[in-house]
């Protein structure tokens, strides 16, 4: 009995251990959309192809023009469309992602 609650008080903390060994095997794009009149611009859609691929990952800004893409494989390049109803579409070409670091695009819809 006395093996079986040193196994249940040890059984956890090996558990943590190898969680904390956890790897980072992807990447991010972030950025915020504002208007011509420095506006942020709520419901714009985000779309990034990885090109070599085909994958189209998308998103939508928020309220404050803010939008994330994460889980996105390291590499590309990338083409990055932003679109909005009634205002001229932005792409943003040839977006290569490092290892565990996001990449920024900051964009004006007019």
């Amino acid at each position: 009995m006395r093996i079986f609650k040193r196994i249940l008080f040890i059984l956890p903390a090996l558990l943590m251990a190898f969680a904390s060994f956890a790897q980072v095997t992807t990447s991010s794009i972030t950025g915020s959309i504002k208007t011509n009149e420095g506006l942020p611009l709520e419901g714009a859609a985000i779309t990034a192809t990885h090109t070599p691929s085909g994958t189209v990952y998308t998103t939508v800004s928020k309220k404050s023009g803010a939008f994330n893409l994460p889980g996105l494989r390291i590499g590309g390049p990338y083409s990055v469309k932003i679109s909005y109803v009634g205002l001229k579409t932005e792409t943003v070409e040839n977006v290569y992602l490092s290892l565990g670091e996001g990449f920024t695009i900051t964009s004006v819809l007019a």
